[in-house]
């Protein structure tokens, strides 16, 4: 996913950061995009778990999820932005 129409989308519901050649998108509130999700679990999500769009690769990232819920979230956020 790297068409201009996208990455707008995911940039009014992200944050966008640029610093040197890196430009990324990043989502602060990560477990909004987790259906049938515990109020304990997305509060674990939201302070320690990081989910980003590189710009300059196309590609979804995360630090400190599950693979599943990358998933769900990675899976959530292209529907937005399609």
């Amino acid at each position: 996913m790297n068409n201009t129409e996208s990455i707008n989308r995911l940039k009014n519901i992200g944050n966008e950061w640029i610093a040197g050649d890196k430009h990324r998108i990043y989502f602060n509130e990560p477990a909004q995009y987790i259906l049938n999700i515990s109020n304990n679990k997305a509060r674990k999500i939201n302070n320690y778990c990081k989910v980003f769009f590189d710009v300059n690769d196309g590609s979804f990232f995360h630090q400190g999820l599950t693979d599943e819920s990358a998933i769900e979230i990675f899976a959530a956020l292209r529907k937005l932005s399609s």
